[in-house]
């Protein structure tokens, strides 16, 4: 939570660590401004994420390098 706040307040947000808490928990409610800010924190600390590996389809390239899995194995 706190990662989270510390990026919004890096943007400009205005809220307290405690009222960014409270907004979560469903206690405080934000202008939109704040709202937009928050989400658009929170949308960039999603995109500095690792995208999540993907299941390949047969049709592509780097299938055929892939170890085959047996039913078994999951």
């Amino acid at each position: 939570m706190k990662g989270v706040w510390l990026h919004y307040a890096s943007l400009g947000g205005c809220l307290s660590e405690y009222e960014l808490d409270a907004y979560i928990n469903e206690a405080f409610s934000l202008s939109d401004g704040e709202h937009d800010m928050l989400a658009e924190a929170i949308n960039e600390l999603i995109d500095m994420r690792p995208s999540p590996p993907r299941a390949l389809f047969s049709s592509e390239p780097a299938f055929a390098d892939v170890e085959r899995l047996a039913p078994d194995d999951f």
